[in-house]
């Protein structure tokens, strides 16, 4: 008898702890398998839906936007991401610098046609010089020949400063 009832003392805190797991599984189980339903009552509304998901999201196209002009942005129309359509103005550009610009350009050019208007007069001149200086010696008057070197020379300077003037301008 008194293995048996050692053996049943034994025995009988297992087969507890087996019971409770078994129906702590089973309940466990049970509850996480079946659906759970909401029931209320039938309303008009919308119907919505949402969907939760992570990662990056990227555009379809990607447009590199440059400018072949520089300055300061006066004015933006659109904002990062925004969509835009062919044609559409998206920045104005602060148009003092380039009006400055404009105007040394302008103020420039004016200087220029003032440098060849002088050039002009003294290439005229250096001419007419040369001409004076070979008709006197055709006609037999005394012309030394440093006179009409000098005479010469300053005409091919006038006329090659005036052929790199109308160049570069």
């Amino acid at each position: 008898m008194r293995v048996t009832s050692r053996l049943l003392r034994a025995l009988i805190p297992l087969v507890i702890a087996v019971s409770i797991g078994a129906f702590v599984g089973y309940r466990y189980v049970r509850s996480s398998g079946e659906p759970r339903y909401e029931v209320t009552a039938v309303r008009k509304g919308d119907l919505t839906q949402q969907v939760m998901a992570t990662g990056t999201l990227n555009p379809l196209v990607t447009l590199e936007i440059g400018t072949q002009v520089s300055g300061t942005v006066k004015e933006l129309y659109v904002d990062n991401n925004s969509p835009v359509k062919k044609g559409q103005l998206l920045a104005l550009i602060d148009p003092e610098i380039l009006e400055a610009q404009l105007v040394q350009a302008e103020a420039n050019l004016a200087l220029e046609k003032a440098l060849l208007e002088k050039i002009d007069a003294q290439f005229k001149e250096d001419d007419l010089n040369l001409k004076n200086a070979n008709a006197l010696l055709e006609g037999g008057a005394n012309v030394s020949k440093s006179d009409l070197d000098a005479a010469e020379t300053a005409y091919n300077l006038t006329r090659a400063q005036q052929n790199s003037t109308v160049a570069l301008g």
